[in-house]
């Protein structure tokens, strides 16, 4: 849940009298709608409409700072999101409000609204509420989508893996690079039957990030007693990396989707990076389904390891910031892919960005600079459908196998290769 170290809600009420009904931080002109008690359960509860509000305080100094940031969200998002504001005490009961600023989503089912986790600034927020928009859109057409309706595996394939004690080692432990979640469980344990959905709806929200997963205890008994498993269900977090035993978590929070996909993403999050495209089985595999980002960056003898570090950082923070969006992030070399960059018309020089959807067979070229904020917002006009897109081509040329970049600068170029060119010119 997003919220400063402000007082407790229940401190209110005794200091409430001297600031009761304080100047708001919402003019009525402003484009973050003022919501109370009296208009909340019309506006919000009873709407299908898409909401995201902030529960505040007036004298909240971290309200005060965030305000402006929170109307920068509110006039982007006009006419997709609704975003208001409430400070009313009541409505705040009874959504369990202790601290501010709270921001909450409200989606399909306004009784469980779900917590905003991110950072205070309107990029953030545009990209929560334009996953969360998608999200629901794609609950829709798969038909599962309705109030009070979860996600996970009804119907559908379950994104839940199941292991056992063959499978386990060469499964788990020799994955560096996926984070794993796994619940220990017993067939006939109740709490383990109660905490399915749950389970599956957080192996559905972790799809492409964390991979979810099961051990039926009383059948696997090797690896329950590997790791002393004593009660069921227990859940347990292999962080990306070489797996160790030694580093396995065990989760002992709340046992909802919503918070267990939260602990899970903040590993995630810690080692989200783009991926060097390197083949092109690579580039069809992981972006057959969902948008890619692609960034193609210059050639290492022009911008050094340095550079192209600066480059990848400023593409990784927006990764990091865009883990619970369904986009992968890869770069390459510009030059690399020579024949595939001028059919997508990368022509202008490099960095580059495209985004690819396979599905929608549908691309779109980024025309702003290469920073955090311009590819925040090449992002966010892509989930929200106002980036325009062109289709793709076809056949799309095949990408050339690469060598992996090894971190270091290039070596400089052979003698005989200068005087070779300067003989040609």
């Amino acid at each position: 849940m997003l919220r400063g170290p402000g007082f407790p809600v229940q401190l209110l009420v005794v200091i409430g009298a001297a600031v009761h009904h304080a100047q708001g931080l919402y003019s009525s002109s402003s484009p973050v709608k003022t919501l109370t008690a009296a208009n909340f359960q019309q506006e919000v509860t009873k709407s299908d409409d898409l909401w995201l509000i902030e529960f505040f305080a007036s004298w909240c100094g971290h309200c005060k700072q965030f305000a402006p940031e929170y109307e920068k969200a509110a006039k982007a998002l006009k006419g997709i999101v609704k975003v208001g504001a409430v400070e009313d005490q009541s409505v705040m009961g009874q959504f369990g409000v202790q601290g501010f600023p709270t921001v909450k989503f409200f989606g399909e089912n306004k009784n469980a609204p779900k917590d905003y986790n991110g950072q205070r600034t309107a990029a953030g927020l545009i990209d929560y509420a334009t996953q969360q928009l998608n999200a629901i859109a794609k609950a829709r057409l798969s038909g599962k989508g309705g109030k009070g309706g979860g996600k996970g595996s009804a119907g559908g394939k379950s994104e839940v893996v199941e292991l056992t004690d063959s499978n386990f080692d060469k499964t788990v432990m020799a994955d560096d690079k996926n984070t794993w979640f796994l619940e220990f469980y017993a067939p006939w344990c109740g709490h383990c039957k109660a905490l399915a959905p749950a389970w599956e709806e957080t192996a559905y929200n972790l799809k492409g990030k964390v991979k979810v997963a099961k051990v039926d205890a009383t059948q696997e008994r090797a690896l329950a007693s590997r790791f002393g498993i004593q009660g069921f269900p227990t859940l347990k977090l292999f962080p990306s990396g070489k797996k160790m035993e030694s580093l396995v978590q065990d989760y002992e929070g709340p046992r909802t989707a919503e918070s267990m996909t939260e602990y899970a993403l903040k590993f995630f999050v810690a080692n989200a990076k783009a991926e060097q495209l390197t083949t092109d089985e690579q580039f069809k595999d992981e972006c057959k389904k969902g948008l890619c980002i692609l960034a193609f960056l210059p050639h290492i003898l022009d911008s050094k390891a340095s550079g192209r570090n600066q480059y990848l950082d400023d593409l990784n923070a927006v990764v990091k910031s865009s883990t619970t969006m369904p986009v992968k992030f890869f770069w390459s070399q510009g030059g690399d892919q020579f024949e595939f960059e001028e059919q997508l018309r990368l022509a202008f020089g490099y960095p580059a960005v495209i985004a690819v959807n396979f599905d929608k067979e549908k691309y779109a070229v980024h025309r702003g600079g290469f920073n955090t904020e311009a590819l925040r917002q090449f992002l966010t006009g892509l989930m929200s459908g106002r980036q325009p897109v062109d289709p793709l081509p076809k056949p799309l040329k095949t990408l050339d196998k690469v060598k992996p970049w090894d971190g270091k600068d290039a070596p400089p170029p052979d003698e005989e290769d200068i005087t070779s060119e300067k003989d040609e010119l």
